[in-house]
């Protein structure tokens, strides 16, 4: 049996973060992304969701990022 965890904020196509936030909306028009903490349990709790929302987003060529 395929283990089903889901790493602590494994979802997603790339992080951005403050040196790369410019660069990144001027390369990706539309794009989403997932905000999450270590120390909140309902954002821990949706990472599996997120997972299935990066899948969905990349068959539409829209990133997911963190």
């Amino acid at each position: 049996m395929r283990d089903a965890s889901i790493p602590i904020f494994g979802a997603g196509h790339f992080n951005v973060t403050s040196k790369n936030f410019s660069s990144t909306l001027a390369r990706f028009p539309l794009l989403l992304v997932g905000f999450s903490s270590k120390s909140c349990h309902k954002c821990l709790a949706l990472e599996a969701e997120y997972q299935k929302a990066a899948t969905e987003l990349a068959a539409l060529k829209v990133p997911f990022a963190r």
